[in-house]
């Protein structure tokens, strides 16, 4: 016995049991169960440790009003503002329909204020460690100072007609220099409530592209992601649209570029190379990962069906796997075994050091910077 509390149009069309909504739901469940799942620790990934960039000073910035920029002096400051503004900006006055006359009602925006994490190009944040390293944490603090106080007003025009620019916050404690930017949809006064959706594409097609912008080759499969991820958007909101993420992660590497000059096109190359060796190192995680799921998977069988595994794949002939229990080198394959009203599904990849990689795509006008 369980209670619920519906919140999507899906879910109370779930009710009905003679449904469509229900009986796909039932299928997708009763896939989920009838395999067995093995949890196995996460294999270290390629990343770019930039220690130096922690030693960075972060602020935050407020805009108690349009234009109007100031400096949070203590740790606390920013928080208190947003605690402030959202209740200041949650009620606003919205238009309806009574008895054939139209009136103003008072609302309330339950989610008042979103917050857009926008980060340094990954190049940048290579060249400003690489400051740091030759001219001290002064230059690489005067060079992030100078790209946010770039980037926010450029932000600013971004959303503007959308949402309201009310603070900003350089985070350092990171790799990645990244700052947050805090939206809000109400000002808080009378008509003073903006419109429309913030239109995004997420921040893995936003890091994608940037790989593709620079030249970089990438695997395949992450080509077609990134395609269908943009043609999903483009069909949503027409092809000469631009996302908002997109947008503001453009406004911020034109802000960098602005800044660090021609020193930042060496770091960009050095990272164009780095890429296509990160997607291997990915790929490689990723198989070591299924290869433990794999053994975990065999030693939980017992040998009667670790034997008719290695039956089936004895008769495929294909490549070298190890009996984990045994010890014993044989075939590899994808297989599955009956278990009572359940199926065990055991995979083996071998690991390659290989990868297709496809050159970046020419760019339609869409992909261009705006800012």
């Amino acid at each position: 016995m369980k209670l619920t509390f519906p919140t999507t149009d899906a879910q109370l069309m779930h009710v009905a049991s003679r449904s469509e909504s229900h009986r796909h739901d039932k299928a997708q469940g009763d896939f989920r169960r009838a395999f067995t799942y093995f949890a196995v620790e996460s294999e270290p990934r390629p990343s770019q440790l930039r220690p130096e960039l922690r030693g960075l000073a972060a602020f935050e910035l407020t805009a108690p009003s349009p234009g109007k920029w100031d400096v949070c002096k203590g740790p606390e400051d920013l928080g208190r503002f947003l605690i402030d503004e959202s209740k200041r900006r949650a009620p606003y006055r919205a238009t309806v329909a009574r008895a054939g006359r139209t009136t103003t009602m008072r609302r309330v925006d339950n989610h008042p204020l979103a917050i857009m994490t926008v980060s340094l190009h990954p190049a940048a944040n290579d060249c400003i460690a690489a400051k740091i390293r030759r001219d001290g944490l002064r230059a690489g603090q005067a060079s992030l100072n100078q790209i946010v106080c770039r980037f926010v007003p450029a932000a600013e025009r971004a959303v503007a007609g959308r949402r309201y620019v009310i603070a900003a916050a350089a985070h350092t404690d990171t790799d990645d220099l990244h700052v947050d930017l805090v939206l809000a949809r109400n000002n808080g006064e009378p008509g003073g409530r903006l419109g429309g959706g913030l239109s995004t594409v997420g921040p893995w097609t936003v890091g994608a592209r940037r790989q593709m912008i620079v030249g970089a080759k990438i695997g395949t499969e992450k080509l077609r992601m990134v395609t269908q991820n943009l043609n999903r958007f483009w069909d949503k909101y027409g092809a000469s649209a631009v996302a908002l993420d997109v947008r503001l992660a453009d406004a911020m590497d034109a802000a960098a570029t602005e800044v660090l000059g021609e020193e930042l096109k060496e770091f960009k190359q050095s990272w164009v190379l780095w890429i296509p060796e990160a997607e291997k190192g990915h790929l490689l995680a990723a198989l070591r990962e299924i290869d433990s799921a794999r053994e975990k998977c065999l030693k939980s069988l017992g040998a009667e069906a670790r034997e008719a595994y290695f039956r089936e794949l004895d008769n495929t002939g294909q490549g070298p796997a190890i009996d984990p229990v045994s010890g014993a080198q044989r075939g590899a394959a994808v297989v599955r075994l009956p278990k009572p009203a359940q199926a065990v599904v055991i995979i083996h990849t071998p690991v390659t050091t290989t990868m297709p990689l496809a050159p970046a795509p020419a760019f339609c006008p869409s992909y261009e910077p705006l800012v």
